[in-house]
């Protein structure tokens, strides 16, 4: 690590996990497409938060079911999972799909 200050070795160590850990998280969730098109997938998602702000966390959550159901499909083409396997993930959609349920429900059921 040549031009590193020595007081800052462990600093730059550690910031050389996180560019590997982006990378290997970024393939399985970006799937060799654009890069970050998992966090351009919100687009669609801006409808739906405008006409319901008051569905915004379960809106939340299903972004997040949408990013994994995504993150799946890449792993299954080919992508490196890196450390969460496809059952850990769909276990995650599982409980995401839950929890937007339920946050549903507290808000539809405020609006009644």
């Amino acid at each position: 690590m040549s031009g590193i200050r020595n007081k800052s070795i462990a600093f730059y160590s550690v910031l050389e996990e996180l560019k590997l850990l982006h990378d290997a998280k970024g393939n399985a969730y970006e799937g060799g497409s654009e890069v970050y098109s998992n966090y351009r997938r919100i687009s669609p998602w801006v409808p739906a938060l405008i006409n319901h702000p008051e569905l915004s966390s379960a809106i939340y959550a299903l972004m997040r079911a949408e990013e994994k159901v995504f993150r799946v499909r890449n792993v299954l083409c080919g992508a490196d999972p890196s450390k969460e396997t496809v059952e850990d993930t769909l276990k995650d959609i599982a409980i995401i799909s839950l929890i937007s349920l339920v946050l549903y429900r507290e808000k539809h059921n405020d609006n009644s």
